[in-house]
Order: C-alpha cells, then structure tokens, then sequence
C-alpha cells in the first residue's frame, strides 16, 4: 500500500494550498477534518474525491484498509471510500490536517450547491409549523458552526445565511458543528434573495433586536415563522425592517431576551439557540393540545 510521504507531493501541495479560504472557494471543495464530520458528509451524500488517512491509524493490505473504513465510517460506504483511500505519512498528516491531527482522517469533497434557487428544489413541503433560522452578517465560523449543532438539535426546518461573512464549510464551523452543516438544510444568498424564499413559505418574520420591546417569551412561534440573527458586531442595524409576503409589504417585528444583568445582549449562537427551542417547545405544547 502507497503511503505519501512527501509535501511535495502534487496532491499533498494541492491538499496544503486549499486550506486557503479562497482557494478552497475557488476551487468548489470542501476540506473535512475528522471521521464523524465525514461520516456525515457522505450520508448526506457528496461527491468525494479523497479521503486521507495517516499512517498511525491504518496501515497494512486493502483488507485491513476495508477494515478501517467498516469501523470508522460505517460499512455503508466502504465500497465508495476504499476507491478514495490514500495513506500519508504522520508528518505528512499533521500538514494537511486542521486543528486536531488524531481526529482519523482528512476528507476532500466536491462543494454541494447552496443556492437559494438549489434549497426552494430540494426542501420537502412543510406542515402548519416551519420554522427557518435567518443568520444575517455573521463573521465568526465557530458561531455559525453553533447555530448548526442547535439548529439540527431542535428541529429546524433551514438555516438561511443572509450576506455572511463567512461560509458554513469553513473548517472551524464543520468543527463547531460537528457535522450538522451536512444534516441541515441551508442556503447561501443575499438579503433580497432570503426574503424572496421567504415570501411565499412564512406568516411571520421577526427580528432579533436589543431595542425591541416585545419579549421572546411573548412570541408566537409555533406557526409558520423565521427569525433572523445578526452579527454580534454590528446587529441588524436598519437591515431587516420590512419584508414582502405574497407582495404586500410588511413590517418586520422586534424581539428581544429580556436580560436581568448589566449586558445588553447574549452571543449570537446562544440567542439562536434560546429562540429555537423555545420554538420547538410551542410547537410541542401546540400539539399536545390539539390531541
């Protein structure tokens, strides 16, 4: 079995070059450091192209690689992986890898399509309750890798990211997320594009605002609703204040936490995480009571 020792390798230098931000855009893939997060990924069904291993946590014949990808992916994909399976060398490893260099493997995958246009195809009907997550501006990956883990945690119908700052397939946000990115449906588009999602598919927007009088407990969020969250830097501002449904031309409400202390407001991955689960709870208690 071929083990790459090398940097200089032609795919190694290339692996080394993509973890390049915009590069990596450029490129259309995504990097995927650990077995869970790639594990994900390939349930969720993308196109790879590589999966790098080193050589400290595999070696030996094409049984013995079968072996691995069994125990650590799932037998479901060894036919697929074993094709893609390249060993490196530790120190190779450690150069290619993100972060954590024991976390298995470093997967290359093709960059899924994650237009607005790509979200309206793919997303089944929803019933009476849908509730999309706007994240509006956000520049930190970690926050953006948060809002997947909760948002797959409590149900969330799409996560929709409006003139972000960073992309969902940044390394920090799979990691944040630890894999939820590729279990939740989402879209990359400007604010004209969201709202145009929006029109047709929600009753209600409301805003995250630290101003707002009208607390998030007092909200009703069990019907057909999207809240929007932005950045921790620069809030919403005058973004977000109105929006079409169905052409007719809205306001768009402020909501706030109320916050008993001397700050004003919460991190932007915990707010997303206190609306949606209160959201996930009234839709509960909703249908508790209808049954």
């Amino acid at each position: 079995m071929e083990i790459l020792r090398s940097v200089k390798n032609p795919s190694i230098r290339r692996l080394i070059s993509l973890r390049h931000h915009r590069r990596r855009r450029a490129a259309s893939v995504v990097l995927v450091d650990g077995v869970r997060p790639t594990q994900r990924a390939l349930d969720a069904g993308l196109q790879l192209n590589a999966v790098y291993v080193s050589e400290s946590q595999a070696v030996g014949d094409a049984d013995a690689a079968c072996d691995w990808i069994e125990s650590e992916l799932g037998s479901a994909h060894v036919g697929h992986v074993n094709r893609k399976l390249r060993f490196t060398s530790q120190g190779v490893y450690e150069r290619i890898a993100f972060g954590n260099h024991s976390s298995g493997c470093v997967a290359e995958f093709s960059a899924p399509d994650c237009s607005v246009d790509k979200l309206t195809q793919d997303l089944e009907p929803c019933d009476s309750h849908v509730f999309f997550l706007v994240i509006d501006g956000v520049e930190k990956p970690g926050n953006v890798g948060a809002i997947f883990r909760t948002a797959d945690a409590a149900g969330v119908n799409a996560v929709l990211l409006s003139d972000c700052r960073t992309d969902a397939f940044n390394p920090n946000a799979i990691r944040g997320s630890l894999g939820a990115v590729f279990t939740v449906p989402f879209a990359v588009g400007s604010q004209e594009e969201i709202k145009g999602f929006l029109s047709s598919r929600v009753q209600h927007v409301y805003s995250m605002r630290v101003e707002a009088s009208q607390l998030l407990w007092q909200t009703e969020l069990c019907e057909r609703v999207a809240v929007v969250i932005g950045s921790e830097a620069q809030g919403l501002g005058e973004r977000w204040k109105q929006w079409d449904c169905d052409g007719v031309t809205r306001d768009v409400a402020g909501i706030t936490i109320p916050m008993a202390g001397v700050l004003d407001s919460l991190n932007a991955s915990v707010a997303a995480a206190l609306v949606s689960f209160e959201a996930a709870r009234q839709r509960v208690a909703h249908d508790q009571t209808e049954s």
